[in-house]
């Protein structure tokens, strides 16, 4: 996964991310149209953990890093 985000000067310092990220079962895939597996499933833990929120986007390596 590629993250990218922006820090915002706020009382509360509020955070954004962007995770890029390619189809790559078991690690990241689209189950009924929703993101999952092992790395996505840790990311999103990680992210409730440090009370942070992402937007996440599945795309060819090529495409996400640019």
């Amino acid at each position: 996964m590629l993250l990218s985000g922006s820090a915002a000067a706020k009382a509360d310092l509020k955070v954004d991310l962007k995770a890029f990220t390619e189809s790559l079962a078991p690690l990241n895939y689209e189950e009924n149209g929703v993101l999952t597996g092992y790395a996505t499933e840790l990311l999103q833990a990680l992210l409730k953990s440090a009370k942070l929120t992402a937007e996440f986007k599945v795309l060819p390596w090529a495409r996400a890093y640019q």
